[in-house]
C-alpha cells in the first residue's frame, strides 16, 4: 500500500468541519481492521528549544524500538524530500545531529513516560500496545502568531499529524494525538507582547491544532498542551517576566494547558538555548506532566504559590507542594540572594528581606522584611539575574520540593533528580 500524496489543508469558507473530516476519513480508509496497536503522537512545537537548537552533541542516539519517528528524523521538516517523502515510513526513535541541532526534548519525554509507567503501573506503554510517535516541527525565533495557522511551521505540524494518522491506519492501529508540548515564549517576551495578548494567541493556536486534529481523526477533543515556563526575560531586555507570568496564569486557569516546569535550574549554552543534557531533562519534566495529567487524569500542577499573607514585617506564603517538604537548594542553583525572593512596596521599591525560612510542615515559606508590609505590597520570586540564562547567573530561585529524593531520571547516566522547582511568580500580599 503506497502512502497518499501530500495535500494542503485549506478549509473552504462554509465547508462544515464534519464534511472535511469525512472526506479525509474516506481518503485514509474509514473501514479498518481490528486494532491491536495504538499510536499516540507527541508533537514538540514552538521555537528553537522545542527542536533541540544548540543541544549538541545529541545524547539519545541509540534506536528506541518502543517509540517511533518519521524516517527522515524527529525534525521531518528538514528532510531532503517533500512532505510525503520526508514522512514516507516510521522507524524506531532516535535523536540525531543536524548542523547546530541536536537533542530535542522528545526522547526524554518518551523515556520518562515509560519509566513512570513501569515504576508506578508495573508495565511499559508498549506492553499495552501503545507506541509513541515523536516529532518536532517547530521553527526558531518565532512569536506565537508566527507559529499559528497559515504559517510554514504550522503547515509542518499539520503534515506531521496527517502522516501520523496515515501510518497508524496503514498498520490497522488506533491513532491519537496524545499531547503537544509547547517550547515558546522568548520571542514574544523580546517583542513586548503583553500577557493578555499572549494568552489569547496561545489559546487560539490550541483551537487551531484541535481543529486539524479533528479533521485528521474525525473526533473532536481538546488536545492537552504541556509547556515550560520561560526564564529569559532579562536576556530579552525586560525587567518583568510578563510571558512567564502569563504562562503561570494559563496553567492555573486552563484545564488543557499544563505548566510542567520552569527552566532556570537548567544549564544554558547561551541566553536562550539549553545544552543536550538539560534538553533531555526538560523532556523528562514534560513526560512527568503527561503521565500525571493525561495518563493518570490528575489535576496536576507544578510547585506554585497559593497565597501570601502579612502581619507587621512578616509574610507567610503558602504553596502547592507536589511532594513535601519544601527545600532551598543552593547546590543545583546558585543563590541570587534571599533564595530568589523579593518584597516590593506599592510604589515598586524594594522592602529588603532580612530573613527567610521554611516551616516544619514543609509547605510554607516565612519571610521577614526590613519594614512593615504596606497594603498593596507584592511578593516576587525568580525575577532577578544576569542576561545569561540558567542556574548560575540568570533569573532564578532556590525553592523546590523533595520529589527528586525518590524519583531520578537516569538514562545514559544523566542522574537528574526530578524535583519540582517553584515557578516564577508575583503574588499580592494581603493582611493576615
Amino acid at each position: 500500500m503506497s502512502i497518499l500524496p501530500a495535500r494542503r489543508f485549506h478549509r473552504q469558507p462554509g465547508l462544515p468541519l464534519s464534511v472535511a473530516a469525512a472526506v479525509l476519513a474516506a481518503a485514509l480508509g474509514a473501514s479498518q481492521p481490528a486494532q491491536a496497536e495504538a499510536i499516540h503522537q507527541i508533537v514538540s512545537y514552538g521555537q528553537s528549544v522545542s527542536f533541540g537548537t544548540a543541544a549538541i552533541p545529541p545524547i539519545s542516539t541509540e534506536p528506541h524500538p518502543s517509540n517511533l519517528m518519521f524516517a527522515s528524523g524527529v525534525r521531518a521538516q528538514f528532510g531532503e524530500g517533500d512532505a510525503t517523502a520526508n514522512r514516507a515510513s516510521l522507524v524506531p526513535f532516535q535523536e540525531s545531529h543536524y548542523y547546530w541541532l541536536g537533542e530535542t526534548p522528545v526522547a526524554g519525554m518518551l523515556e520518562m513516560i515509560d519509566q513512570l509507567r513501569m515504576q508506578e503501573d508495573g508495565h511499559r506503554s508498549a506492553d499495552q500496545g501503545i507506541r509513541y510517535l515523536g516529532s518536532a516541527p517547530g521553527k526558531g525565533g518565532q512569536t506565537v502568531k508566527a507559529l499559528s495557522f497559515g504559517t510554514e511551521p504550522f503547515e509542518q505540524l499539520t503534515w506531521d499529524l496527517y502522516f501520523g494518522a496515515v501510518h497508524a491506519r496503514m498498520r490497522g492501529a488506533e491513532y491519537r494525538l496524545g499531547a503537544v508540548t509547547w517550547g515558546q515564549g522568548e520571542s514574544d517576551q523580546y517583542w513586548g507582547t503583553d500577557a493578555q495578548t499572549y494568552r489569547a494567541s496561545v489559546d487560539a493556536l490550541r483551537r487551531q491544532i484541535n481543529w486539524v486534529n479533528e479533521v485528521v481523526t474525525g473526533t473532536a477533543e481538546s488536545v492537552p498542551m504541556i509547556a515550560y515556563q520561560v526564564s529569559a526575560h532579562v536576556a530579552a531586555g525586560s525587567a518583568s517576566p510578563d510571558i512567564a507570568l502569563a504562562q503561570l496564569d494559563d496553567g492555573r486557569e486552563n484545564p488543557d494547558f499544563h505548566l510542567a516546569t520552569p527552566l532556570y535550574m537548567m544549564d544554558f549554552v547561551d541566553e536562550y538555548h539549553l545544552d543536550a543534557r538539560s534538553s533531555k531533562w526538560l523532556g523528562a519534566y514534560f513526560g512527568l506532566a503527561y503521565k500525571r495529567a493525561v495518563v493518570d487524569g490528575e489535576d496536576w500542577q507544578p510547585l506554585h504559590p497559593l497565597r501570601a499573607r502579612s502581619t507587621g514585617r512578616l509574610i507567610i506564603a503558602d504553596f502547592h507542594v507536589p511532594v513535601p517538604p519544601l527545600a532551598f537548594d543552593t547546590a543545583q542553583v546558585a543563590d541570587p540572594g534571599q533564595y530568589g525572593f523579593r518584597v516590593v512596596d506599592p510604589d515598586g521599591s524594594d522592602n529588603p528581606v532580612t530573613g527567610i525560612a521554611i516551616d516544619r510542615a514543609g509547605t510554607r515559606v516565612w519571610i521577614a522584611a526590613a519594614r512593615p508590609i504596606a497594603a498593596g505590597s507584592s511578593l516576587r520570586y525568580a525575577w532577578d539575574g544576569d542576561k545569561q540564562s540558567g542556574r548560575l547567573t540568570g533569573p532564578r530561585g532556590n525553592l523546590r520540593d523533595s520529589q527528586g529524593d525518590r524519583l531520578v531520571f537516569d538514562p545514559e547516566g544523566i542522574a537528574a533528580p526530578m524535583h519540582n522547582w517553584c515557578v516564577i511568580f508575583e503574588l499580592p500580599v494581603v493582611p493576615l
